[in-house]
């Protein structure tokens, strides 16, 4: 196995910043895992692999054919975690809590994303606002610029930017920071606790918010996203409506029967079941964990498999035989699990 080394390609320079070239190489060889056989430690390896970037496109696929794009590709929303760089070639995955599958790519098709957390300015040579930063992964314009926009769309707006000297390729994610159960409301957020303050940005309910604080009905807050974070404050509503009661009851559906269809397939494979992106081709990922599913037969001795993965879902084929797949027996005949003491009203 060689050496793991991280590649952080910066563009840019230090103060005043000036002209980016608009090519984006790296500058030095990743190889966190080589994976090139059915190998249960590689691949677990290969599945903590802390690097991460955001894929642009998948129109290249260069000498390394496996893995077409398949249908409902998700790569535009999750980052992909990059296995290896071998040249001008990069090795990313999908990593789910129980498998890995990967596919090869030119370096050019990664985009381009903050690797270290920036403030934000208003306009180019102007002094960063400490209270609207970017967070590292935050995606970045491929501009040869030296200054570049930033306007994120994920829950949080606000138009600013940001010294070219952030950029990069790839960026190890950070460990999760525990801030408390988040809160989720849609409004502005000011720099002063009045209605006449300035706006400095505004927020939808997908961005998580810190309450850190109240001063004359309006709380202090931070609200966050993947990609960035903003300080300031936001009016107190008035209360919620208290919610409708149910004529039906309360009653919960068990994880794997709802109306007594199957809600994962029949069948599943173990731990360690090695994937192929054909019958007898080359090893492109594995089962972590228990993984249900649906196959069919390919050729004599091999199944087809579809899965989900960040460039969509696509066929992978193994040797193993899926296994039965074990469900808990439902309550009674219609396959529902009732709390105690909840009612159903079967006349309508």
């Amino acid at each position: 196995m060689r050496t793991t080394a991280v590649l952080l390609v910066a563009l840019g320079c230090h103060n005043p910043p000036t002209a980016v070239p608009t090519a984006v190489r790296p500058v030095a060889h990743v190889a966190d895992v080589a994976i090139r056989s059915c190998d249960d430690a590689a691949w677990h390896t290969a599945a903590a692999s802390r690097q991460r970037a955001w894929v642009s496109s998948l129109a290249a696929p260069r000498a390394h054919p496996n893995a077409a794009i398949g249908r409902s590709p998700r790569y535009a929303e999750i980052p992909a975690t990059v296995v290896e760089i071998d040249g001008e070639d990069v090795q990313i995955a999908t990593v789910w809590p129980n498998l890995i599958v990967t596919r090869w790519l030119p370096v050019s098709a990664l985009g381009r994303v903050a690797i270290r957390e920036g403030t934000v300015s208003p306009a180019p040579g102007s002094p960063p606002d400490p209270a609207i930063r970017i967070r590292v992964g935050a995606k970045l314009p491929a501009s040869d610029a030296a200054w570049l926009a930033v306007s994120p769309a994920d829950g949080i707006s606000f138009a600013g930017v940001v010294p070219a000297s952030v950029r990069g390729l790839t960026w190890d994610a950070p460990a999760a920071v525990d801030h408390g159960r988040p809160w989720h409301h849609a409004g502005t957020i000011r720099v002063e606790p009045r209605s006449d303050a300035a706006i400095r940005a505004t927020v939808t309910d997908a961005a998580a918010i810190e309450i850190r604080g109240e001063r004359a009905g309006w709380f202090e807050i931070t609200a966050r996203t993947a990609s960035s974070e903003v300080d300031g404050y936001i009016e107190r509503p008035p209360p919620p409506p208290p919610p409708p009661r149910s004529r039906y009851g309360n009653y919960e559906f068990s994880d794997d029967v709802i109306e007594g269809e199957l809600i994962s397939g029949p069948n599943r494979w173990s731990a360690g079941t090695c994937l192929y992106d054909r019958p007898g081709g080359t090893v492109v990922g594995m089962i972590l964990a228990d993984q249900p599913g649906v196959s069919k037969p390919a050729v004599e001795g091999w199944f087809e498999l579809k899965l989900s993965t960040l460039w969509g879902f696509v066929s992978y084929y193994t040797d193993a035989p899926p296994l039965p797949l074990d469900l808990p027996k439902p309550d009674g005949d219609h396959g529902w699990t009732f709390d105690e003491g909840s009612t159903f009203d079967s006349s309508r």
